[in-house]
């Protein structure tokens, strides 16, 4: 879907881009990334949270799309709720952009996208003008990280939407979805689409962790997935960690990325602070449902 809020300019910049995205073809793995303009589309431990994993001798091959609508295509679906507060512009990210806002009031231009943006949204460009293309750099990366993962003694893992919620029945390469050319491969998401949840039927090696977002709809269908044996992520944001939520006990979710080793139903994770959490300088806790504060219903502190 394209995103409603583009400007002239930027539609006639998105057409181009998809244009010239759509008529790159395969030329092997570096002459590919380079016609492309980027030095790599997924990668093992490239962020803090996969890094986490890493130092738990877990190498997880980690994709960051652009999220919500950013590239113009919403690759988050159900995302009203946190939208505003998405984790794609923390860390790194987020010192980028602070700088570029700085940059922007202090010279009275338009404010620079992040080089960590302007990556996210090639790549997420890429996906929907190019899936073939897309793939090859996709199983040519996993493929390697697989043999460097097996080196090193670590386990390996994919996770596909690292900043986006698209079905990973959506990654096709020759008539095969991904979950089906990595059969052995253990794969594993956040979602708030309900229907994703159908999919743990199917491909016994993908799992997935629902996403609790603030709204009474997907806390029903949250509790109703726990209650079936399955595993709900819950963001908090006070120094001290929820001890448990709605009677089930909690998983410190930030000492390790890779969900399907956890031994509690419901992971919980510190809200990380972003670009749009500052006021004047000063960091202000988004006052919203999404994120658990003292006084939350059915939490013990």
């Amino acid at each position: 879907m394209v995103k409603k809020t583009m400007t002239k300019e930027e539609f006639a910049e998105f057409n181009t881009e998809m244009a010239r995205l759509k008529e790159i073809k395969w030329m092997g793995y570096s002459r590919t990334l380079k016609e492309i303009g980027i030095s790599y589309l997924g990668n093992v431990a490239q962020s803090a949270k996969l890094r986490h994993s890493y130092y738990h001798q877990v190498s997880t091959y980690g994709i960051y799309l652009a999220p919500s609508t950013m590239s113009g295509f919403n690759v988050c679906p159900n995302s009203d709720y946190c939208r505003e507060n998405c984790l794609n512009e923390s860390g790194h990210n987020r010192l980028e952009i602070s700088h570029n806002k700085k940059v922007a009031k202090q010279t009275k231009k338009k404010c620079k996208e992040s080089s960590i943006n302007r990556k996210r949204i090639m790549i997420t460009r890429l996906f929907f003008a190019n899936r073939e293309v897309f793939m090859r750099l996709a199983v040519h990366e996993i493929s390697n990280a697989m043999k460097r993962a097996k080196t090193i003694g670590h386990f390996f893992s994919i996770r596909l939407n690292c900043t986006s919620d698209i079905s990973p029945t959506a990654f096709v390469l020759d008539g095969k979805n991904i979950l089906q050319m990595f059969p052995n491969v253990s794969f594993y998401d956040y979602t708030k689409v309900p229907k994703r949840l159908e999919l743990l039927d199917k491909y016994p090696n993908y799992d997935l962790t629902w996403s609790i977002d603030g709204s009474e709809e997907n806390r029903k269908i949250g509790l109703e997935f726990l209650q079936r044996g399955g595993r709900v992520a819950v963001v908090y944001g006070t120094e001290k960690m929820p001890k448990s939520w709605y009677g089930y006990d909690t998983e410190n979710g930030d000492r390790s990325d890779y969900r399907p080793q956890d031994i509690n139903q419901v992971c919980m994770l510190k809200f990380k602070v972003t670009a749009n959490n500052f006021k004047n300088g000063k960091f202000l806790l988004p006052q919203t449902d999404f994120i658990l504060t003292e006084g939350a219903k059915n939490v013990e502190w």
